[in-house]
């Protein structure tokens, strides 16, 4: 099995933030690997197909950004993976210059509260995850928490395009290949 997990927002306004990246790359994964919808959880959207000889989840949580944990352990009391190398969370980082792509077997949160509320929840840091650089010249502009909950400026979006498109490449490596081939292959910063 192989379950990825991107982090974002429920509603509508947060659709294009920076904090919504990782549900925008399930969405493409999704039609990349033609996964159909399955039935939702009580805390996330769920799709559901084939890969590579992998049973693949492509999941968003429902449950808002800082309660992704609540989700996160709901997958695993219905279904039997191993966090460790069938998990993998996408999420943003205000940390990395907008573009880049971090991915590691495990990590602390880094401040992400997305990735905290799932360690608290599962338990563990040991699950990988891959994030997606946000920051641009507006980051220190306004307070962190508003920064994130901001649509990316028109002249970042094609910058954001690739990058969607490169994390679902990504996440596909993963699916077949496992965490090192996506560290191999995918890590990158980008210049500011």
């Amino acid at each position: 099995m192989r379950v990825v997990v991107g982090l974002g927002n429920p509603e509508r306004r947060y659709a294009h933030t920076r904090h919504n990246l990782g549900w925008r790359v399930v969405d493409g994964l999704v039609l990349r690997l033609g996964l159909a919808a399955a039935p939702d959880l009580r805390h996330s959207l769920v799709w559901e197909g084939q890969s590579t000889g992998h049973r693949v989840l492509a999941v968003k949580p429902v449950t808002y950004m800082n309660r992704s944990g609540l989700a996160v352990a709901e997958l695993t009391r219905r279904f039997e993976f191993d966090l460790g190398t069938e998990l993998l969370v996408v999420c943003d980082d205000v940390n990395l210059p907008l573009g880049s792509c971090r991915a590691r077997k495990e990590f602390s949160s880094g401040g992400h509260n997305g990735l905290r509320s799932i360690e608290e929840s599962v338990g563990s840091q040991a699950f990988p995850r891959l994030r997606l650089g946000v920051a641009d010249a507006g980051l220190g502009q306004t307070p962190l928490e508003d920064y994130v909950l901001e649509d990316f400026p028109a002249d970042c979006r094609p910058a954001v395009e690739e990058l969607i498109a490169y994390a679902v490449e990504g996440c596909a490596t993963w699916i077949a290949e496992g965490i090192e081939a996506l560290i191999a292959r995918f890590n990158r910063r980008t210049d500011p």
